[in-house]
């Protein structure tokens, strides 16, 4: 105790303890991230109307550092169960793949879809090509994957052990395709429309024949 100010032990600080569920410093709390979070990847709202939203409703002025610390927090805590979800795509034995273009930024990137029966694998990428396969099935993928014709999932780029198939809707549009060219354009080529009319006939006698086997139309028609 100071001689000179005695009551000095008086006025100590006290320092409230954090409330659960809240880290040590941070401005928002775990609901308000879960609006933020919702806003920004359910309604794909972008980040300037979120913080145009916050200062209109809480009179507060969120910075985008903040907003990007609430992402990667959200991508920390979700990474554990990301590897999951792409392990039980590994070990399927059925897996679809497919892509399709996004913005990102203004930018194109493609968003690659890789599921099964009960699993969805979902990984942007400014590539399209095989890498982003071979990123998410690894080199020791011994299911069959099941795709279009597009170049990344040509068999070359992926180990002996992996089984290909390929959509029945889009073989189905190449051979209609091939088909109508002959019988209309060319005329010219009559191997090629004699193939492509018993592959269809073929494949639409499959399809039929499933039909009478479960009793009703199959979703593919």
């Amino acid at each position: 105790r100071s001689k000179l100010f005695p009551y000095t032990t008086l006025f100590r600080s006290v320092t409230e303890p954090n409330t659960e569920g809240i880290n040590k410093y941070d401005r928002i709390g775990p609901n308000l991230k879960k609006h933020i979070i919702y806003m920004r990847f359910e309604l794909n709202t972008p980040w300037g109307k979120i913080r145009k939203w916050l200062y209109e409703t809480a009179g507060d002025t969120v910075g985008q550092g903040t907003l990007d610390s609430i992402f990667n927090e959200l991508k920390a805590l979700t990474k554990p169960d990301y590897k999951q979800l792409v392990n039980d795509i590994r070990e399927s034995k059925i897996v679809g793949a497919d892509e399709t273009g996004i913005r990102v930024n203004g930018k194109k990137w493609w968003i690659h879809c890789f599921r099964d029966e009960k699993t969805s694998v979902y990984f942007p990428n400014r590539s399209r090509g095989h890498k982003v396969p071979s990123v998410i099935l690894g080199k020791d993928f011994a299911g069959i994957l099941l795709t279009d014709f597009w170049g990344a999932y040509n068999a070359k780029f992926y180990g002996e052990d992996t089984d290909f198939a390929k959509c029945m809707a889009h073989g189905l549009r190449h051979l209609v395709y091939a088909f109508e060219c002959e019988q209309v354009y060319y005329k010219k080529n009559q191997i090629i429309f004699n193939y492509a009319k018993r592959m269809l006939d073929v494949i639409l006698d499959a399809i039929r024949s499933e039909e009478r086997r479960v009793g009703k139309e199959c979703k593919s028609r």
